[in-house]
């Protein structure tokens, strides 16, 4: 049975609470109440030691510490009116909570203050570097891990001192650094706000891309490689007998972006490539889903396809780009031109090659721009004006230096032609020229090895006997890639690449 309380009990209760109240002493501290908590926080006892998760209406005594997890925040009001809002990640310090001062620690990250001006309370904030003094103001201060301190002053003043005794009063609308060195320079919140943009802007000026020194490259690759979900390298040897080490790298600059980055290092050359793709629409969290639809797709367009794209080779002093823009997604077995038709393609979902049978929609991405040069100098490009329906050239704006296949009756002994270099083995030539077989004045050529990693050549009869793209896959990671492209404009040099296919079939860049 329940069991309910006389009114003469209540009685008795209320006295013995009213008692307790004015028979206790006032306390010497100010509140200070967690009233908001978004996410999860936990609150340090300074006497057990131990950590318990923060609750919204927790009042903090002094020498409590609060840290807040990744992506919560909380805010701490006081009861004069002030406030103060702890940001995602940072962890803080009830040093003293008076009537008559307040301070308190940031060890590290972010935190933004409203200080009342109706209350005669000093108000303090410490960091590893800095002291923030404040008696009526809006301020925030961030800590960085090595306890560099960032402070903003956004109404009032605010007097900032570092561990050496120097001091000076913010002004508002400013921001100063303070590190172990001391205090920094004051500037304007606008002014800071300036040099941030510069900096991303310069941030991204510092991505792999060509017309860069080595020490360039070499610097923007390690900060991309922080952030890369596939990654490889090796020491090898390339088919002219030298070491290479070899690295190589995805990155996803944006959602619906990926780039490939490979870096080459020889004792007396350097030479890199990258491809940065740009999709229709966000990538998934598996590259390989969008990686297997850029042969096309059978009987409907493709979810996922390239809208643009560009490529980059160089050895620091001459440089190949290419650029594709436009991107669509046409059947190519339906149109106009007969000749483009697909028979046959590599489907990832059997892993094996699949035929096509005529009529039935195959679905490629056609691009409407499109350039290759050499030093700046155009090879090849074309530009329809935005109008490909149908896909025939009646459009096309024509190069002038457009170059062309060069095919000779024995590539085995001639140089400028295209065809298989060594009878027998993976080594194969392409040459491009303006002028025929005799040579244009505009022209570039590329060899092409499949080696292994002592360099040695391999043979057609290496990859006999493949039933399967399974097999071929599974066969082509013993083995490397390597192209020497020389051109015209080149004057005697040559950019030298060795690639791993690992990369290339784990991300599903190689179906």
């Amino acid at each position: 049975m329940e069991r309910t309380q006389s009114p003469r009990g209540v009685k008795l209760c209320s006295v013995i609470a009213f008692c307790a109240i004015i028979l206790s002493p006032i306390p010497s501290w100010a509140a200070a109440t967690i009233s908001t908590l978004q996410g999860e926080a936990k609150i340090l006892n300074p006497v057990s030691k131990t950590w318990v998760g923060a609750v919204s209406n927790y009042i903090l005594t002094p020498g409590e510490e609060v840290r807040t997890e990744s992506r919560s925040k909380l805010t701490l009001a006081f009861d004069d009116g002030s406030k103060v809002e702890i940001g995602p990640k940072s962890s803080f310090l009830l040093e003293k909570a008076e009537q008559a001062e307040t301070s308190m620690r940031l060890s590290f990250g972010k935190m933004k203050a409203w200080v009342s001006r109706l209350a005669n309370r000093q108000f303090a904030v410490r960091t590893p570097t800095a002291v923030c003094s404040v008696r009526g103001t809006e301020f925030g201060v961030q800590v960085a891990a090595n306890g560099a301190t960032q402070v903003d002053l956004f109404k009032g003043s605010l007097g900032v001192s570092d561990s050496r005794g120097n001091e000076t009063l913010l002004q508002e609308g400013q921001r100063i650094g303070v590190d172990q060195r001391g205090l920094g320079q004051a500037i304007g919140l606008d002014e800071a706000a300036a040099q941030k943009k510069a900096e991303e802007r310069s941030a991204l000026k510092r991505e792999v891309g060509l017309e860069m020194t080595k020490e360039d490259i070499q610097a923007a690759a390690a900060a991309e490689q922080k952030n890369a979900v596939y990654q490889q390298g090796k020491v090898m040897v390339d088919v002219n007998g030298n070491r290479v080490r070899l690295e190589e790298y995805i990155i996803r600059p944006e959602p619906n972006q990926f780039k490939l980055v490979v870096l080459n290092h020889r004792a007396d050359r350097f030479d890199y490539f990258y491809y940065k793709g740009v999709f229709n629409t966000a990538l998934p969290t598996d590259l390989r889903v969008a990686f297997q639809q850029l042969p096309g797709c059978v009987g409907a367009a493709c979810q996922f396809y390239l809208t643009e794209y560009e490529t980059g080779r160089s050895n620091t002093i001459d440089n190949v780009l290419e650029n594709a823009s436009g991107g669509v997604q046409r059947d190519v077995n339906n149109n106009a031109d007969a000749t483009d038709d697909v028979a046959s393609f590599f489907d990832p979902a059997r892993n094996d090659f699949s035929g096509v049978a005529p009529g039935v929609p195959f679905f490629k991405t056609i691009y409407p721009t499109y350039a290759l040069k050499f030093n700046g100098v155009s090879h090849l490009s074309w530009n329809y004006g935005g109008v490909i329906a149908g896909f025939t050239s009646q459009n096309q704006v024509a190069d002038v230096n457009a170059v062309g296949l060069v095919q000779g009756a024995n590539c085995d002994t001639l140089d400028n032609c295209t065809g298989n270099r060594d009878p027998g083995f993976f080594h194969d030539i392409v040459y491009e020229a303006t002028g025929g077989l005799g040579g244009g004045a505009v022209w570039d050529k590329w060899d092409s090895y499949v080696i292994d990693d002592e360099g040695k050549v391999a043979k057609h009869s290496d990859f006999a006997n493949i039933t399967s793209g399974a097999d071929y896959k599974e066969r082509l990671l013993k083995w490397n890639y390597q192209q020497i492209i020389t051109a015209s404009e080149f004057n005697g040099r040559k950019i030298d690449l060795v690639y791993e296919p690992k990369i290339l079939i784990e991300s599903g860049l190689i179906p």
